[in-house]
């Protein structure tokens, strides 16, 4: 499990990356997150 400082960084990089045009999973796998922990 990661913090939820972490999380949020994550997720605010994770949506950054989606608005560039990268899908969901390849933005949480260049994170090493799941998408399970994008979800949360």
């Amino acid at each position: 499990m990661i913090s939820m400082l972490d999380r949020q960084d994550a997720v605010q990089l994770s949506d950054e990356a989606r608005a560039d045009g990268a899908c969901l999973q390849a933005a949480c796998a260049e994170l090493g997150i799941g998408t399970n922990t994008y979800r949360c």
